[in-house]
């Protein structure tokens, strides 16, 4: 069962639900109620459909968000994994996210469409998502990336925190160590260098969206 601790400043979580039989990603929503996430009276046709068919589990994927980092997380994960209504994914959600129990203005829907039509996602990225989600948070440099993705989609100025907290976060900034031998180095970077190990490979090792083969790990 899926445990919720939200505080009260930010009080929102992302969750979704998982088919049991193909273990496919069917629903992504958000909240502030703990036990929306389990509720099952209040959902769409195409959601009660597949209940019917199937046992499924209920996974948080973040928590204590604002409204607004909340709805930016729904709506990279509605547009990533695609919605059934538009033959575009696996998801029985009606709309591109974002909403969060509150009714958007049509501008604001306009908007979400065109992002959502905007990205292609292959079955493959999809996987390659649902994979590396699987019962692990996002970092706080991920949320702040899909955050500034969103923001510069709108066209909206990043504020000159938002660019502190992304260079506070980067993983650039990170110190790796060597866990068999306890030495600590300044970067990722510096550790490709010396070991000749690609950076970017060696990047998701360190960030777990493929498993590390290395004995190294972020600080």
């Amino acid at each position: 069962m899926a445990i919720i601790e939200c505080n009260s400043i930010n009080p929102y979580y992302v969750y979704r639900h998982r088919r049991l039989d193909t273990f496919e990603i069917f629903y992504v929503g958000i909240s502030k109620v703990k036990s929306r996430c389990r509720n099952r009276s209040t959902r769409n046709k195409i959601w009660k459909d597949i209940i019917n068919k199937t046992k499924y589990s209920v996974e948080i994927i973040q928590e204590n968000l604002s409204h607004s980092d909340a709805c930016e997380l729904e709506i990279f994960l509605v547009q990533s994994y695609g919605r059934i209504n538009l033959n575009t994914g696996t998801l029985s959600n009606l709309t591109d996210g974002g909403e969060g129990g509150l009714s958007p203005s049509k501008e604001r829907r306009e908007e979400l469409s065109k992002q959502s039509k905007e990205r292609i996602w292959t079955k493959e990225s999809r996987k390659k998502l649902s994979d590396s989600r699987l019962n692990k948070p996002l970092s706080e440099y991920q949320l702040l990336k899909i955050r500034e993705a969103s923001l510069k989609r709108r066209g909206v100025k990043l504020s000159e925190e938002h660019k502190l907290k992304m260079s506070k976060n980067s993983y650039a900034a990170k110190k790796v160590i060597d866990t068999n031998t306890g030495i600590i180095y300044n970067s990722a970077t510096e550790v490709s260098k010396i070991f000749l190990i690609n950076q970017n490979t060696l990047r998701c090792y360190l960030i777990g969206t493929r498993t590390n083969k290395t004995t190294f790990k972020y600080i």
